[in-house]
């Protein structure tokens, strides 16, 4: 098994890429017919991902979009973290807490203020495990493909990772654009 690497998508090999989606087609067949031809969830594409690579096939992933974002009318730098998988087999292994560390070092080298993701209520304890916390009940406001601001979907919850910023602002947190 390889170990954890942050990828930039801007130089992304087309055969990576490729290992990526076919990883994500396995690990959420209700999306497969998405992820054979995208990574760009809502239109969101990464800047960077951490991956594990073994052997051909890429085993464990985490892309990160970086997005301007406010909260309560303060300005965030975020790491918005998207696609996070870890092949079935593997699961439980630690890969998920290892793309996860990397991928937020590198969010932090990056000079963001903080991670940001959405998330099943079933994932909340993957997620608190590797450190994130949930964002206390408030809205979150996204811009739909259409223009239109709305709230984020019913069912997903907003949790939050401290990086150069130690708190997150008060208020009604707006995506500046659609969720990831």
């Amino acid at each position: 098994m390889g170990a954890v690497q942050i990828i930039d998508e801007s130089g992304l090999a087309p055969d990576l890429e490729a290992s990526i989606r076919r990883m994500l087609v396995v690990c959420f067949p209700k999306d497969a017919a998405f992820f054979s031809r995208s990574r760009a969830w809502h239109g969101s594409a990464p800047s960077f991902s951490a991956v594990v690579v073994d052997g051909e096939r890429v085993i464990a992933h985490a892309g990160v979009v970086e997005r301007r974002v406010a909260a309560g009318g303060v300005p965030l730098g975020v790491a918005g973290v998207q696609n996070v998988a870890v092949l079935p087999e593997l699961r439980g292994t630690g890969l998920c807490r290892q793309v996860l560390g990397l991928a937020m070092d590198e969010a932090l080298r990056r000079g963001l203020d903080c991670g940001l993701l959405f998330c099943e209520p079933k994932s909340v304890p993957l997620y608190a495990r590797c450190g994130w916390l949930e964002l206390p009940d408030r809205p979150v406001v996204r811009v739909d493909s259409d223009g239109q601001e709305k709230p984020l979907v019913e069912g997903n919850l907003a949790m939050w990772l401290p990086l150069a910023k130690q708190s997150f602002p008060a208020g009604t947190v707006h995506l500046r654009g659609n969720d990831w």
